[in-house]
């Protein structure tokens, strides 16, 4: 790991509670209110804006990670989504920190990462290394 403490069977367990929530067909994980700003219009909704809370206080948001500088290696996560079967944890966690980092500067980019079931892969690529099952 690249200085990041590897999360408890707790800490994953309680990330999982958000895996049917992710998986729902029909779950809008942000809506559009230009009111607040044109440039930044996304607003998530309480359950996303609640798991991003749970990956910062879990400590699972990598401090000092460059993730610009590892982008290309997650776009072949995107491109070959199948990659994330075998996926070490860093790797997990650095796609995390990469998508709620992001987002910071492309508005809009985890909530369509959750909406193309990236994030839910992510999750259960965590319950496989948590020995979870999910």
């Amino acid at each position: 790991m690249t200085g990041t403490p590897e999360p408890t069977p707790k800490q994953v367990a309680e990330l999982l509670t958000f895996l049917p929530i992710f998986e729902n067909r029909y779950y809008q994980p942000s809506r559009i209110d230009v009111s607040v700003s044109l440039f930044c219009p996304h607003l998530w909704d309480e359950q996303l804006s609640e798991f991003v809370e749970r990956l910062y206080t879990f400590g699972l948001i990598m401090p000092g990670f460059n993730w610009p500088e590892w982008q290309r290696e997650a776009e072949r996560y995107d491109l070959e989504p199948e990659r994330l079967q075998t996926a070490p944890l860093d790797d997990v966690l650095k796609l995390l920190t990469l998508h709620v980092r992001k987002d910071r500067f492309c508005d809009g980019h985890l909530p369509l990462m959750v909406s193309k079931g990236h994030i839910a892969a992510l999750l259960h690529r965590l319950a496989v290394l948590y020995g979870e099952g999910a």
